[in-house]
């Protein structure tokens, strides 16, 4: 009986600092969200006295846990176009410093945009969009991540960076200023982590590590962090999240990984408050990181993945994609020598997709499909079987990105295999045009994984082949889907 009592008294006894600790933490990011979320910074919009508000506390919080400025001060202002004015914001930097003599050369920079969409005026009532998820809880956590890592720092070899960003939501703009005003060298910088909307954990069933899988030999290092603290990881990727400050080191061909725990918040709406947010879920995830920042702080080296290095030596103007896809549409005959045009039928095609992209606006994408296609005629139907070989240059936004839109110009070969006229079987060497070409256009998109087309074709050769017979062309129009593999 003695034993069991001085075995609990002995687990209460080492239990009770880290339940208190945990509880700290969660009383402190729920301080820091409450403040940065409340109504009286405005919605921290860019130009308002709340955003400066927001910026004296991160700065304040840097200085009571002793975290140092970056090369001698935390601000650094950057001005930018927005409508018909120059707006004015600042990234607030920190810096902890490695204890190796030469790794601390090295950066590992933690990133939190803290501006958010401000306030709007509706019935003569202001309404504030306090972006508590987005993003009040990932300056939140940057605050007390740098706070673990400051108490431990002679344990860091290689040097943290924490940067709040300014201007995120204007379009990345503050991140990007890191690079276009020199302010980091890029090559000094192994890996980056974007802490954004991380308020919902529990609710989104975990962590999403988007971009994880540019770092080699993630799966070690993240089965290394979790043996210090479990967590749920929902899901990690190799492509970089575009929306958020990833991109601009990204873009210079740094290892970025968006840190985030889903949607399920109230998004860039006035709904999204601080009383909302999963506290306990956060002080997990901010453990987490502080200790997935330390196995990589301490790593012998750490490396792009191969599939991430060869896309940052090209910077992203090359690449190769490809795709299932499937579409269904009609089709008809035209007769250019006649005042008539036949009447559609049902069409559809199914096959395989790759896009190259030559540039960030301009992509190359060849494409095999099975189709089926035809017109009514006089005696019934007209249809044939083909395969059809679509080669399209599609001209639009960012085409690395996970949002595109763009149009479609091109052409294409079809090679006849069978069909039937009037419900007779087509003998394709006689009469009839076996190999036909054609136009090819119209415009699509892109989101995430899938791509979207609304194109036409319009042959230039004509059904046949016989010139006793009616010149028939047929059109055609597609609504294509493709699924990224």
């Amino acid at each position: 009986m003695i034993k069991k009592v001085l075995i609990v008294a002995i687990t209460l006894i080492i239990a009770f600092p880290l339940f208190a600790q945990d509880t700290l933490m969660q009383q402190s990011l729920r301080k820091h969200v409450d403040i940065l979320a409340s109504d009286t910074l405005e919605g921290r919009g860019e130009g308002s006295n709340g955003i400066k508000k927001a910026r004296k506390y991160i700065i304040t919080e840097f200085e009571k846990a002793g975290v140092k400025p970056y090369r001698g001060k935390y601000e650094y202002d950057f001005s930018f176009k927005s409508g018909a004015v120059r707006a004015l914001s600042e990234n607030i930097i920190a810096c902890i410093e490695g204890s190796d003599s030469v790794l601390k050369n090295e950066y590992i920079v933690i990133g939190a945009h803290y501006d958010h969409m401000g306030w709007d005026e509706k019935d003569k009532k202001m309404i504030y969009y306090n972006g508590a998820d987005d993003n009040a809880s990932g300056t939140a956590s940057i605050i007390e991540i740098a706070k673990l890592l400051n108490q431990n720092k002679n344990s860091l070899k290689r040097s943290i960076i924490i940067i709040g960003f300014g201007a995120e939501e204007s379009g990345l703009i503050g991140s990007h200023h890191i690079f276009t005003d020199s302010i980091i060298p890029p090559s000094k910088i192994k890996c980056m982590f974007s802490i954004d909307m991380v308020g919902m954990y529990k609710s989104n069933d975990g962590l999403t590590l988007t971009g994880m899988e540019t770092l080699k030999d993630y799966k070690q290092i993240i089965e290394l962090t979790k043996q210090k603290t479990p967590i749920l990881i929902k899901k990690t990727t190799s492509n970089i999240e575009n929306r958020t400050d990833t991109r601009s080191f990204a873009d210079e061909g740094i290892p970025s990984v968006h840190v985030f725990t889903g949607f399920k918040s109230h998004y860039h709406k006035p709904e999204d408050d601080s009383n909302l947010l999963d506290y306990e879920g956060m002080a997990v995830l901010d453990k987490f990181m502080y200790e997935l920042v330390n196995v990589l702080a301490n790593d012998v080296k750490i490396e792009p993945s191969s599939a991430f290095l060869a896309k940052a030596k090209t910077k992203g103007t090359f690449y190769f994609a490809p795709y299932i896809t499937f579409g269904i549409g009609s089709s008809s005959n035209h007769y250019p020598d006649k005042f008539y045009n036949a009447k559609s039928i049902f069409a559809y095609n199914a096959g395989l997709a790759a896009k190259f992209s030559l540039s960030k606006n301009v992509a190359i994408q060849p494409e095999v499909w099975y189709e089926s296609s035809g017109s009514k005629i006089e005696s019934g139907t007209f249809r044939t079987n083909s395969l059809t070989i679509p080669v399209n240059i599609l001209i639009g936004t960012d085409n690395s990105s996970d949002y595109n839109v763009f149009v479609i110009l091109g052409g294409y070969l079809k090679n006849n295999l069978f069909g039937e006229e009037g419900g007779k079987s087509i003998d394709y060497s006689d009469g009839y045009n076996k190999l036909q070409y054609g136009l090819s256009f119209g415009f699509g998109f892109e989101i995430m994984n899938v791509q979207v087309k609304f194109i036409d074709l319009f042959n230039l050769t004509p059904l046949y082949s016989n010139p006793a017979m009616d010149k028939a062309l047929e059109k055609s129009f597609f609504l294509n889907i493709g699924f990224k593999l």
